[in-house]
């Protein structure tokens, strides 16, 4: 048996596309006439299909095995190497994301993902396949299994509201950054700790989402321009999107961010 298994893994980080970069000086010049600050995505990640390491698998016996070669207990039956739905292997997939399997008896077998490996989501799908040799001169049968999993997503978000009257606010800008370096499968830094990652601003009902498609890690979000009749709200929110449950989809982070109005006096 040869296992194959397969995820997204990111491998480089992009800057603004052209067009972006177009986009962007036409908002620089609009904003300095309109006072406003520009937002909009900043680093792109990109992520490619690879070998996953480190997933763990189990295989069963989906029927019962018999003894390949025949063999028979004393009242003449054949002899049962595994019965069905015993356990037959424990399998670890290996830096390239394969795993062998050698010296099973002819029959049909199921797998089980039990470990999803890093940043991934567990893969519950039992696949089944089945060892048969085309005739008795066939020494060595061979079958192929693959297994892809999907990365696990991280979502960041922000509500922003009035200290007093709890009124969402709108147009209050948010900075994301980098709370540690960045590496990719291989190792190599992409993206430096306490670099901008994205900017983006509250919508009429108070919340953001950062669109960043983040892998795991450390990030922190802070309050980069503040909305006109409110003192500015210097807390830097700590986002920890490290990885933990496999069987999660996505991380969702979200804080609520208070700002307090300033006060005119008469």
């Amino acid at each position: 048996l040869l296992l194959t298994k397969k995820g997204e893994q990111l491998t480089e980080v992009t800057g603004d596309s052209v067009l972006a970069k177009v986009k962007a000086l036409v908002s620089k010049v609009r904003n300095a006439v309109s006072g406003k600050e520009e937002t909009g995505i900043y680093k792109g990640f990109k992520y490619e299909e690879t070998g996953v390491e480190g997933a763990q698998f189990e295989v069963y016996a989906k029927d019962t095995i018999y003894s390949p070669d025949g063999a028979k207990d004393e009242e003449g039956n054949l002899l049962v190497r595994y019965e069905k739905d015993d356990l037959v292997a424990k399998l670890t997939t290996d830096e390239e994301g394969m795993a062998v399997l050698n010296n099973l008896p002819l029959g049909t077998y199921y797998l089980k993902e039990v470990v999803a490996g890093e940043n991934f989501v567990l893969n519950t799908e039992q696949k089944e396949f089945t060892l048969t040799a085309e005739d008795d001169t066939q020494a060595v049968v061979y079958e192929g299994v693959t297994y892809k999993n999907e990365r696990q997503k991280v979502s960041v978000s922000v509500e922003k509201k009035d200290s007093v009257t709890g009124e969402k606010l709108e147009g209050v800008i948010f900075g994301l950054y980098a709370g540690e370096d960045i590496v990719s499968n291989q190792g190599e830094v992409l993206v430096e700790k306490d670099t901008l990652l994205e900017k983006k601003a509250t919508d009429k009902n108070g919340n953001l989402t950062f669109d960043s498609d983040l892998p795991h890690g450390k990030y922190y979000v802070k309050e980069e321009v503040r909305k006109d009749g409110y003192l500015p709200n210097e807390e830097v929110w700590k986002v920890d999107a490290s990885y933990e449950n496999q069987n999660l989809e996505k991380i969702v982070l979200s804080k609520e961010v208070e700002n307090q109005p300033t006060e005119t006096w008469i």
